[in-house]
């Protein structure tokens, strides 16, 4: 007689789905800020000091305000309010990949870079980085970022 085993879609019918799901932000439902640093090149290159609000849900968090500042900095302005972050499968050794979806900037001239979604790692630390992410708009750009996030944003393992 032979045993059957479960497939996976009989596996995620009983909502033991994949591991993403059982992973969520910590703290919930909190503000954070995330403060650092951007390099931006489209024109021109140019480095600029970057605030960012979050605000985290469960399994999802929003970075709902974006100010930037620095020489030639204050004339880029964040579209399309708020950007959904999202956690991604393939966490390893407390480094969780995210994605921020819908990224975009507008700059003084009406030029725009992207939107587009960005992979993005967060660190055991709270720290979140992003590198040579090159994307398209009415101009093709590319971004390398890194923000201390306070508190700490981290990634929890929901106990089942």
């Amino acid at each position: 007689m032979k045993v059957a085993t479960p497939t996976l879609a009989a596996v995620v019918a009983l909502g033991l789905g994949s591991p993403a799901a059982a992973l969520h932000f910590t703290p919930k439902r909190a503000a954070i800020e995330a403060k650092g640093s951007m390099s931006l090149t489209w024109r021109r290159s140019v480095s600029c000091a970057v605030d960012l609000e979050l605000s985290t849900a469960d399994q999802d968090a929003s970075v709902t305000s974006v100010s930037f500042a620095g020489h030639q900095c204050a004339t880029i302005q964040p579209t399309g309010l708020p950007w959904r972050v999202s956690i991604e499968e393939g966490g390893f050794n407390g480094f969780h990949p995210l994605t921020i979806h819908g990224f975009a900037l507008q700059f003084v001239h009406g030029e725009t870079c992207g939107p587009t979604d960005i992979k993005a790692t967060l660190n055991p630390h709270g720290l979140i980085k992003f590198s040579k992410v090159a994307f398209r708009g009415t101009t093709p750009c590319s971004i390398d970022a890194s923000v201390s996030t306070t508190p700490h944003l981290g990634v929890k393992t929901r106990a089942h």
